[in-house]
C-alpha cells in the first residue's frame, strides 16, 4: 500500500510539472516605435542571450510573441522595470535585459543575467561596472562633480550602487529628478521529480561473529520528488521525499571455526522512505551554475530483513542461529557537487554526483553471546537528476 501511495505521488509530481504554464504578470511594454501595450506579460529576463516576451491583453486572450529588438522598456508593477540595451565590446554585439535601479541625470542599471554587472549611464553613454572597474568609476564621478564625496569604500551591491549614483545626482543639482526603482527579488520555490542510480557497499564494526568486511551492494534506482527554495544570494535550501532500496550481500562469511567451517551467505534487504534536508551554494552567474551541496537524511523503514543462507552441506546444522533484525529509524549525511541549468524562467535542471553514508541499528542475540545492538553502515554513491518547475 505504501509503495502505491509513493508511486502515485511521483506520477502526480511529473503530471503537474508537464502541465505548468507560462507565468504572466500585469504590466506595460513600450516599443522603439513609440507604441505602447498594456496587459499580461511573460518573459525571461535572466537569460545571458535575451529573448523576446509573450503578451496578451486579457487573461482569456491568446498570447503573442514580441521580438526583443522591437522592445524599448518593460514595466511590471510600480518598482520593476527593464530596458533593452546592446553594445559591442571588442567588436562583438552583446545584448542585455537591464533592470532600472536609478533614473536621473545619471542612471544605474543591473544586468538581468548577472547581478554583479551594472551599467552606469550619463548623456546616453553606457559604462559597464564590475569589481575591477568600480574604483575607476568613482574617480571619474569625483572629477565630473566638485564636492562629490562618496563612501570611502563603495561595494558592488544594490544598496551601495544606488547610493553612489543618487549622491552623484544630488551633487550635480541640475534640476533633474532622481527616481529609484528597487524591488527585492523574493525567494523562488521550485519542485519536481528526481531520478538517480546508485551503488555502494556496507559494513559492521561492533561484532564478535560477523566479519568486519565489506558487504557488496547491487546497483539500484532511486526515485523521488524535490522541493527547492532558491535565493538571490546564491544559497538554496532543498528537501526531498525519495524511495530508497538497497540489496547488500557478503558471500564469504565463515560462521564456524577454522577446523569446522560453516560457510554462509549474509544478505541485507532494505527499503525506506528517505527524507533529506540540504543546503546548496551556487557559483557563477548565467544559465549554468556549478553548486556544492551538503545535508542530513532520515530514513523511515518500509521493509527490512537480514538473512543468512548455508553454503555447505544443508544437513549440517549451523554452530549458532542468531535472531537478527533491524530496529528504529535510519540516519545519514551526504555531500554532492553538481550543475544547475536554467532551462526557462520557470524551469531548471539539476544534475549532481552524491556521496552518502547511512546507518541503521541491528539487534542480534546468540546463545553464547548476550543480546547486543550494532550499527549497520551502508554507503551510497549516486548520480541523480532533478527536473524542477517554479511554483
Amino acid at each position: 500500500m505504501r509503495h502505491c501511495i509513493f508511486i502515485l505521488l511521483i506520477i502526480s509530481s511529473i503530471t503537474s510539472a508537464f502541465t505548468q504554464t507560462i507565468k504572466f504578470e500585469s504590466g506595460q511594454i513600450h516599443f522603439h516605435s513609440g507604441e505602447k501595450k498594456e496587459g499580461l506579460i511573460a518573459g525571461e529576463f535572466q537569460l545571458s542571450e535575451p529573448k523576446g516576451l509573450y503578451f496578451k491583453p486579457t487573461e482569456d486572450a491568446k498570447e503573442e510573441y514580441l521580438a526583443y529588438a522591437a522592445i524599448k522598456e518593460v514595466r511590471l508593477g510600480e518598482q520593476l522595470r527593464y530596458i533593452t540595451h546592446c553594445d559591442q565590446p571588442q567588436g562583438q554585439k552583446q545584448c542585455y535585459w537591464l533592470q532600472i535601479m536609478v533614473q536621473g541625470q545619471a542612471s544605474l542599471y543591473l544586468s538581468g543575467a548577472n547581478n554583479k554587472l551594472y551599467f552606469f549611464e550619463e548623456n546616453g553613454v553606457f559604462t559597464p561596472i564590475q569589481y575591477k572597474t568600480l574604483p575607476g568609476l568613482v574617480n571619474l564621478l569625483k572629477k565630473n562633480c566638485d564636492g562629490f564625496l562618496p563612501n570611502s569604500n563603495p561595494k558592488l551591491d544594490k544598496k551601495s550602487m544606488i547610493d553612489l549614483v543618487t549622491q552623484y545626482n544630488d551633487c550635480k543639482k541640475n534640476g533633474t529628478q532622481t527616481q529609484t526603482y528597487y524591488n527585492p527579488v523574493p525567494p523562488k520555490f521550485y519542485w519536481g521529480p528526481k531520478l538517480g542510480i546508485n551503488d555502494g557497499n556496507a559494513y559492521i564494526f561492533e561484532t564478535p561473529f560477523y566479519h568486519i568486511t565489506d558487504y557488496r551492494g547491487k546497483p539500484n534506482v532511486s526515485i523521488g520528488v524535490v522541493l527547492n527554495l532558491q535565493t538571490k544570494s546564491n544559497w538554496a535550501v532543498a528537501s526531498e521525499l525519495n524511495y530508497l532500496s538497497r540489496n547488500i550481500t557478503n558471500d564469504t562469511f565463515n560462521f564456524g571455526s577454522l577446523t569446522d567451517p560453516n560457510l554462509q551467505t549474509l544478505k541485507a534487504k532494505l527499503s525506506y522512505l528517505e527524507l533529506p534536508l540540504f543546503i546548496q551554494y551556487r557559483f557563477l552567474k548565467g544559465k549554468i551554475k556549478p553548486y556544492l551541496q551538503g545535508g542530513v537524511h532520515t530514513l523511515f523503514p518500509i521493509k527490512r530483513s537480514f538473512l543468512n543462507q548455508a553454503l555447505t552441506d544443508p544437513s549440517r546444522p549451523p554452530i549458532a542461529d542468531p535472531s537478527t533484525k533491524f530496529t528504529g529509524l535510519g540516519f545519514g549525511y551526504s555531500f554532492a557537487a553538481g550543475l544547475q541549468m536554467q532551462l526557462t524562467e520557470q524551469s531548471l535542471l539539476q544534475i549532481n554526483a552524491k556521496r552518502a553514508l547511512f546507518s541503521n541499528n541491528l539487534n542480534t542475540r546468540l546463545n553464547i553471546y548476550p543480546e547486543r545492538q550494532m550499527s549497520f553502515y551502508f554507503q551510497q554513491f549516486q548520480i541523480e537528476g532533478s527536473w524542477l518547475f517554479r511554483l
